[in-house]
């Protein structure tokens, strides 16, 4: 009699128990998703660059354009063949 008597407490215990915890992962959930919108809004591009022209005064680049790396190569040997030449025409002279 005294063993189900002290079960059922103890069931009791550890059922109020779980549901403390259970509150808790609830309020760790919400407090977690309340800081992952604040991240996201910390992470917004126009506050960055906001925040970078009016209290940084850093200069907002032009919009840039892709190069594929091709594209690239070539101009890279394009302007080493005109740095070239031009040295040659300075030894020339």
């Amino acid at each position: 009699m005294i063993g189900s008597i002290w079960q059922k407490v103890r069931f009791s215990q550890m059922a109020a128990e779980i549901e403390k915890l259970q509150k808790q992962e609830h309020d760790l959930i919400e407090h977690i998703d309340m800081k992952r919108a604040e991240v996201y809004n910390l992470l917004n591009d126009s506050r960055i660059v906001n925040i970078a022209t009016s209290k940084l005064d850093m200069v907002s680049n032009p919009p840039f354009e892709v190069i594929s790396a091709n594209e690239l190569m070539i101009k890279y040997d394009e302007i080493k063949n005109k740095l070239d030449n031009e040295d040659k025409d300075n030894q020339a002279d």
